[in-house]
C-alpha cells in the first residue's frame, strides 16, 4: 500500500464510507458533516456590475462550505449548486425559472463549449454530501479561498475540506464593471478584491479563524491567490493547482500588481502541475527565493482534473469533449497533498515535514526551502546591537546561496540610514554590496559616486556619475519618477 496515503489519509466516517458515488466514495473524508450556505453580500466600496439588478454596491456571491455539527437527511445535489449561479447577479429569479437562468449564465461564461455538452453537464444527477444551512460546529477553523471558477468547479473541494475541519470560500469569476471576467490587470485586481471581501464576510463568524487563511487557485486563479498573499499577512499559504504562477511569461501580471516584490514574498506555496510549460518550468517561482515551495508533478492529470470539470467524466459527461477518462486516483492524491499542506500550515507542522520528504512513483515531489529574509529594520537593529560586521557576515553567507540576498529597497534603506549615522566607511562597503548584487542598479552607482566624491576622489566620482547617467534609462528596479529625479541630480553634480 502507498505509504504516503497511510500517513496523510484520514479514516473516513461511517456516513461517508457508505457512499457509492463514483468520486466521493474514493476520497478520504473527515469526521465533520460538511455544511454549505450561499451568501449574497455587497461591497459598498465598489460600483455595481452593469448587469446587476440591485444598486447597493458590487455584489459578491459567496459559496461557503464549513464543518457542520448535525447532518440532515436533506443533502445537496449538483443541480442545487448550479441553481445558486442564478442568483449571482442579485436578480430576483422566480422559482420555476431558476434552473433556466443558471444554465443561461453558465452557458454564457462557457461560450466555447458545445451546447450538447453543457446540456449534459448541467443535467448531471449527483447527490453530494453537504447539507445546506446546518449549524456550524463549535471550534476555530482556518479558511481556504478558491479563485477562478464557479461553484460547479469547487463543490468537491468545499465538501472534502469542510469534512476535515476547514472552512472553504468560493466566489464566481466576474469582471470589474460587467459580469464577464477580464484576463488583464484590472480583472486580476478585481478577483483579488472579491476574494478579500468574501473572507472578510465569513470571518465575522467567531468560529472562523481569520488569522489562518490559505489562498488557492487553479490556472489563472493562481495569480489571484498569490496576489492576495502579497497584501495580507493573514494568508499563511498559497495553493496553485496547475497554475500559471510558475512561469514568468504567463504569470507576469502578478509582477505588475502594486504589492508584489520577489524579495519580500515569504508565503509557502504548494504548486501541483500537469506538465504544461507554463505550469512546470518554474522561471517565476525560482525567483521567489524566500518562500518554501512544495512542487509536485502530476503528469497523469489534465488541466480540468484539478477541479470537478475533469471529474465529470466519471458520470459519463466529458465537459471538454473527447474520450472519457478516470483520473479519480490522481484527484485523490491531489486532495491528500492539499490537505497535508493546509494542516501543516495551520497547526500540524509534522505534515509539512512528511510532504517535503515524499518522492512518489507516479508523481515527483520536490521541496525547495526558502531562505531567511531580512528587512531593513531588522538589519539596522543588528547593526545597533551587534555592530556592522554582523550584517556583513549575514550578507556574505546569503550571497553564497543567492546572487541577490536582499531586495534593492533593503539595500537602499540600510545604506541611507548608515549615512544618517555618519558611518561613511560602512556605507561605502554596503553600497558596494548593493552594486555587486544588482550590477544594473543606477541607485547603487549614484550613491557610490557621491560617496567617492565626498571622501576626496572627485575624478572617480565624476566617472561614476557619467556611468550612472547611462544606466538610469535601463534600470529595471526603479520607477519612471525615480529615473527623472536621478537624472536631474546627476546633471546637477556634473555641471557644478
Amino acid at each position: 500500500m502507498n505509504k504516503f496515503f497511510i500517513l496523510f489519509g484520514l479514516v473516513p466516517s461511517l456516513v461517508f464510507a457508505q457512499s457509492t458515488d463514483p468520486l466521493l466514495s474514493k476520497l478520504n473524508f473527515g469526521e465533520y458533516p460538511p455544511g454549505y450556505t450561499f451568501i449574497e453580500a455587497y461591497d459598498l466600496s465598489r460600483p455595481p456590475l452593469r448587469e446587476q439588478a440591485k444598486g447597493e454596491g458590487r455584489i459578491v456571491p459567496i459559496y461557503f462550505w464549513y464543518p457542520g455539527s448535525e447532518p440532515t437527511s436533506s443533502t445537496m445535489t449538483f443541480r442545487s449548486y448550479l441553481d445558486d449561479i442564478a442568483h449571482s447577479l442579485g436578480e430576483n429569479v422566480e422559482r420555476e425559472s431558476v434552473s433556466g437562468k443558471a444554465r443561461e449564465i453558465f452557458a454564457d461564461y462557457h461560450f466555447d463549449i458545445p451546447d450538447s455538452i453543457i446540456q449534459a453537464y448541467t443535467n448531471l444527477e449527483i447527490k453530494t454530501l453537504a447539507c445546506r444551512d446546518i449549524p456550524l460546529h463549535d471550534g476555530k477553523f482556518p479558511v481556504v479561498v478558491f479563485n477562478h471558477g464557479n461553484v460547479d468547479r469547487w463543490w468537491v473541494w468545499g465538501e472534502f475540506l469542510a469534512s476535515h475541519g476547514i472552512a472553504v470560500v468560493g466566489t464566481p469569476n466576474a469582471g470589474t464593471f460587467r459580469k464577464r471576467h477580464e484576463m488583464g490587470l484590472s480583472g486580476l485586481e478585481t478577483q483579488i478584491r472579491d476574494a478579500q471581501f468574501a473572507v472578510s464576510i465569513v470571518t465575522k463568524n467567531k468560529n472562523i479563524d481569520g488569522e489562518f487563511v490559505i489562498a488557492a487557485g487553479s490556472s489563472y486563479g493562481s495569480l489571484a491567490a498569490t496576489g492576495f498573499a502579497t497584501r495580507d499577512k493573514r494568508v499563511k499559504g498559497v495553493i496553485s493547482l496547475d497554475g500559471i504562477i510558475a512561469d514568468v511569461n504567463e504569470g507576469e501580471l502578478i509582477t505588475q500588481t502594486p504589492y508584489f516584490d520577489y524579495q519580500r514574498f515569504t508565503t509557502p506555496i504548494l504548486h501541483v502541475n500537469s506538465g504544461f510549460s507554463w505550469s512546470s518550468n518554474y522561471t517565476l517561482m525560482d525567483r521567489l527565493i524566500y518562500a518554501d515551495q512544495y512542487r509536485i508533478d502530476m503528469r497523469t492529470l489534465r488541466h480540468s482534473d484539478y477541479h470537478f470539470e475533469g471529474m465529470a467524466d466519471l458520470y459519463g459527461c466529458n465537459f471538454r469533449g473527447g474520450e472519457l477518462v478516470d483520473n479519480s486516483a490522481g484527484f485523490k492524491s491531489l486532495t491528500a497533498y492539499a490537505l497535508a499542506f493546509i494542516k501543516g500550515i495551520t497547526g500540524e507542522p509534522e505534515q509539512l515535514k512528511l510532504l517535503s520528504s515524499r518522492l512518489e512513483e507516479a508523481e515527483k515531489a520536490v521541496f525547495v526551502e526558502g531562505g531567511a529574509s531580512y528587512s531593513a529594520s531588522e538589519l539596522l537593529s543588528m547593526i545597533r546591537v551587534k555592530g556592522f560586521n554582523e550584517v556583513v557576515k549575514i550578507y556574505q553567507s546569503k550571497k553564497e546561496a543567492h546572487p541577490q540576498p536582499f531586495s534593492p529597497e533593503t539595500f537602499y534603506e540600510v545604506g541611507l540610514t548608515l549615512h544618517r549615522y555618519r558611518m561613511i566607511e560602512e556605507e561605502i562597503i554596503w553600497f558596494e554590496f548593493y552594486k555587486e548584487s544588482f550590477p544594473k542598479s543606477a541607485d547603487a552607482y549614484y550613491r557610490l559616486a557621491r560617496l567617492k566624491a565626498l571622501t576626496g576622489n572627485q575624478e572617480l566620482g565624476r566617472k561614476m556619475l557619467n556611468e550612472t547617467k547611462q544606466m538610469i534609462p535601463n534600470d529595471p528596479h526603479i520607477s519612471e519618477d525615480r529615473k527623472t529625479y536621478l537624472l536631474s541630480r546627476v546633471d546637477y553634480f556634473l555641471n557644478r
